[in-house]
């Protein structure tokens, strides 16, 4: 048997009375039917106003929904509560239960749902009552009244008893408990202590000993609030059960108030309490008893109150929400939770990272030349068998091979029918023309085996690229969930205590995220908004060590939301324009600007083969890769590793485009211009116009192409301008292009990007007369510091949170 730990009772003679009831309870009532007809028979007993008794049918109608097997136990135990009641009603709960017994099956057989059961348990209720009146009274006013009262109280308990009951039989339900379901749960408890009306041992009423016991219990576990609303309620329910009681109401309210308000001091100081609010109403509110009587019941009640064991009441204070035991729980298992999501997040990691070890390509032989291959195989299919092979191939050989691959590069220069073996190699070989077909043949084998390799390799590449950026974002996000530990919480108390020490009164503050570059900070505070916000701001800066703005500001009750977050160093717009080819409508070029986050900032810019709507689609295609790829928090350099390598394996008559990304770190003022086929870009700082440019092809030429990547350090009032080649081919002359692009960068008069990139366009479409030869699009971003009353603060030393 599992030993009992009674706390501090366990040495005393009323602790080892509960010790043996606690004893008997689990050796001869150890099931939960017993329990079931111990509450039957309290609920059986029980009445309202000393006349109605809606208690046991609501109780056995909830039995048959929760406890099936066990509804016969609960009617047994509701028909012995009738007989030993105050006034015993045997006949008129037989009645209700007959009526509730063909009521209910007749709403089975019509198949009424389930919803409609405490309407079937009030109709069944007040059908009773008004029976059982008629047999022994005249059908007054004041009967009907009383029946319709009955049938509510029963409609009203049934829903009570189906939600609580399960709460008193299955800890488990116990966490997350709202303040509905503990009031409910009062009502349940008041409403078991009315069952005890009538019953007294030497003079003293049991029902006053456990309502103050229960009170003092409450009062301890959840405070002043907690003890007051159990009081009052369970004092409104004895009242009901008999109007002289209705001093109770008072008395258990005013103890369960102050005996929550001495909880600090202990649970003797807690009883103390109690003791004095129930002596206050029984001097200066006397009721029908003795006050000896009255004081003996208390003390009573504060005595088996302090016999429960310490363990029941943490237990309790782990249900009531606001307790610090109920937040230390609360706490322990977001902790466990955490853990878990960081298990799992960083299970996924290596998983990720282990799914791509095999696609690297460290290691793998580099891919053979078509034009060796294709030499080695014309030797063996074609001159093998041929009786000259030993001159050819022997006496010969370096100068047949060499002759050989002399022929394919003048086969890859395109010079055909001139690549032919010629006078010289007809003299030699016995089969010149069957030797040339094979050798076209397999050279042209050779080299698409080596487009499919390339692609595969290219399509490996991309899937371990793939791989290992989940990875990594996987173990970022266990990274953020580690952060978000106990030193967080630290942090967040030291925030909490800076704040009030500024003279601001917080209701509340919950640090999202205290990551540097990436803070998050929801503050409650009761004051004026906009002063709030300027004193935060300056004082979150110097505690922090880096820029904090306000994202939001909304009134709440009793104060105003404030949302501060990382601010960023730099402020990024852009703008961009188009002219179709010809004057058409449908531009093959595709640009956007993408805002990740509070840190970084993306223009894409794409021009697609061509023009018109097939361009268009090859470029669209290109760009929204990249949003999708860098959204989901992808390096600028994988990104375009993975279009390039998707374009790749699409048809070849569908896969090539220009990308020009631009990915600027709103923190540091870095950009990096990574161009994939695009046309060189320009950034204007004051008079000077510098150039940017980087040679690598197409994206999808090469499956597995390398890309350059430019990086500049930009500055406030900087204005980068990216062009398609269809901007340089607007200029006739091809020597005086960069002077003339240039030219009209320098001169453009305009702060705004799209005014900027309007006036440009324009200026370009100007110079070739209104004949577009391809598709332009001039987009343009500029740079800008982040203003605020305070931008050049410094943080002041020796203030940071650790």
């Amino acid at each position: 048997m599992k030993t009992l730990d009674w706390g501090p009772a366990a040495g005393r003679p009323l602790g080892r009375v509960l010790w043996t009831l606690e004893a008997f309870r689990r050796r001869v009532a150890p099931s939960r039917p017993f329990a079931v007809f111990f509450f039957a028979v309290l609920l059986g007993r029980a009445l309202v106003l000393g006349e109605l008794s809606p208690f046991g049918l609501a109780f056995w109608a909830a039995s048959l929904i929760l406890w099936p097997a066990w509804a016969h136990v609960a009617f047994a135990g509701w028909m012995l509560g009738a007989a030993l009641s105050p006034v015993p009603h045997v006949p008129a709960a037989a009645v209700a239960a007959g009526l509730y017994g063909l009521l209910y099956r007749f709403s089975r057989r019509v198949g009424l749902p389930a919803a409609y059961t405490p309407l079937v348990v009030a109709v069944a209720q007040g059908g009773a009552a008004i029976v059982w009146r008629k047999l022994f009274f005249p059908l007054s006013p004041y009967a009907w009244a009383m029946s319709a009262v009955e049938a509510l109280l029963a409609f009203v308990l049934f829903i009570i008893f189906v939600q609580s009951f399960p709460l008193l039989f299955n800890r488990r339900l116990w966490s997350g408990l709202r303040q509905e379901e503990l009031i409910a749960l009062f009502i349940v408890i008041a409403t078991l202590l009315s069952g005890t009306m009538g019953i007294s041992l030497f003079g003293l009423d049991v029902h006053a000993v456990l309502s103050r016991a229960v009170v003092f219990t409450l009062a301890t576990v959840g405070g002043g609030a907690f003890g007051a609303t159990a009081g009052v309620l369970s004092g409104f329910l004895l009242g009901l059960a008999e109007s002289r009681e209705l001093v109770e109401m008072s008395a258990l309210g005013l103890s369960g108030l102050i005996a929550g308000l001495f909880r600090p001091a202990g649970r003797f100081a807690a009883a103390f309490g109690g003791l004095l609010g129930l002596a206050l109403i029984a001097v200066y509110a006397p009721g029908t008893k003795e006050l000896g009587f009255v004081l003996l019941e208390a003390l009573l009640g504060a005595g088996l109150f302090l016999a429960v064991p310490e363990g029941s009441l943490e237990a309790l204070r782990r249900v009531v929400p606001g307790t610090r035991a109920h937040l230390r729980d609360q706490e322990a298992r977001w902790a466990n939770v955490r853990r878990a999501v960081e298990t799992r997040f960083g299970g996924f990691a290596e998983m990720f990272a282990a799914l791509a070890q095999p696609f690297d390509p460290v290691g793998e032989e580099p891919p053979a030349d078509p034009r060796e291959a294709a030499v080695r195989r014309v030797e063996e299919a074609i001159c093998g068998k041929c009786w000259k092979k030993d001159v050819c191939w022997g006496k010969y050989g370096e100068e047949t091979a060499s002759g050989l691959r002399a022929v394919l590069e003048r086969l890859d220069g395109d010079k055909a029918p001139a690549w032919r073996l010629g006078r010289t190699w007809a003299d030699r070989c016995i089969k010149p023309e069957k030797l040339e077909r094979a050798l076209e043949r397999e050279y042209s084998r050779e080299k698409e085996a080596l487009q499919a390799a390339a692609r595969l390799r290219a399509a490996r590449r991309l899937l371990r690229d793939q791989l290992l950026g989940l990875a990594r974002v996987m173990e970022e996000m266990a990274a953020e969930i580690r952060r978000d530990g106990p030193l967080s919480r630290h942090r967040e108390a030291n925030l909490l205590r800076a704040v009030e020490q500024a003279g601001l009164w917080v209701q509340s503050l919950d640090a999202l995220s205290l990551v540097p570059g990436e803070v998050a900070v929801e503050l409650v505070v009761a004051a004026d908004g906009f002063q709030a916000v300027r004193e935060l701001e300056a004082l979150f800066q110097s505690l922090l060590g880096e820029r904090i703005v306000v994202e939001r500001m909304e009134p709440v009750p009793g104060g105003h939301l404030i949302r501060l977050v990382s601010g960023a160093r730099y402020r990024v717009h852009f703008g961009y324009a188009q002219a179709a080819k010809g004057g058409g409508l449908i531009s093959g070029d595709s640009a956007v600007g993408l805002d990740l986050g509070r840190q970084a900032f993306a223009l894409v810019l794409s021009d697609g083969m061509g023009s018109g709507e097939h361009a268009r689609r090859e470029s669209r295609a290109a760009v929204e890769m990249l949003r999708a790829i860098l959204a989901a928090g992808f390096d600028g350099a994988v990104a375009v590793r993975s279009v390039n390598a998707l374009l790749a394996l699409r048809g070849l008559d569908e896969r090539f485009a220009t990308v020009d990304l631009a990915f600027v770190d709103r923190m540091s003022g870095r950009a990096k211009f990574i161009k994939v086929g695009a046309a060189p870009s320009y950034i204007r700082r004051g008079d000077a116009v510098i150039r940017v440019e980087a040679q690598n092809p197409p994206a999808g030429v090469f499956p597995e192409a390398e890309f350059d990547a430019v990086e500049v350090s930009l500055r406030p009032g900087d204005v980068v301008v990216m062009l398609t080649d269809g901007a340089y081919e607007a200029k006739r002359h091809p020597e005086q292009r960069e002077r003339w692009i240039r030219r009209l960068i320098r001169e453009i008069d305009a702060d705004e990007p799209q005014a900027f990139a309007d006036l440009l366009l324009d200026a370009i479409v100007h110079e070739t007369e209104f004949s577009l030869s391809d598709d332009i699009t001039v987009a343009v971003m500029t740079l800008e510091e982040e203003g605020g009353a305070w931008a050049s603060a410094r943080p002041a030393e020796g203030a940071r949170i650790a």
